[in-house]
Order: structure tokens, then sequence, then C-alpha cells
């Protein structure tokens, strides 16, 4: 696969893995509310385990993010892109 390419391949793969994280996040956002609604704390226990896996996925998308800017040194929009995912 030709450097570019490669290049090309992970930055797509950071953004895919954003948006996931991204509904995630909502998901379990929206799930909190309704546990509090309903005063259900089962629900809100499960909810905390899953934000651990919420938040390890953060720090590979970021660790991802900084590995791209170090090893590629994207400019203009695609640095812009990494950056904020910092």
């Amino acid at each position: 696969m030709v450097v570019r390419e490669k290049y090309e391949q992970n930055l797509a793969e950071v953004q895919t893995s954003l948006v996931d994280l991204c509904e995630m996040a909502l998901e379990a956002f929206n799930r909190s509310v309704h546990s509090f609604v309903n005063q259900d704390i089962n629900q809100a226990l499960m909810i905390l385990d899953q934000d651990r896996f919420i938040n390890r996925l953060e720090e590979h998308i970021q660790d991802e993010a900084i590995l791209l800017i170090a090893k590629q040194q994207p400019v203009a929009t695609d640095l812009r892109r990494l950056t904020s995912v910092r």
C-alpha cells in the first residue's frame, strides 16, 4: 500500500471511530436521563460500566490522532480535523 493511501485509510479510521464514540456517548446520555427519571439504579450502574469502555475508546482515538500528526505531519483541513480530536 502506498504511504498516502495508508494515511488516508488511517484518517478515515479515526473519523469512523470518532463517529462511533459520539453515537455511544449520545446513547449513554439518553439512557442516563431515562435512568434518572425512573430512578433505576441498576441501569445507572450499567451505564457507569459502559462509560469505562467509552473512555478507553476516546483515549485510543486521541492516541491515533497524535500518531498521525507525528508520523504524517498533515496540513490544512486534515491537521484541523486531527487537532480537534485531541
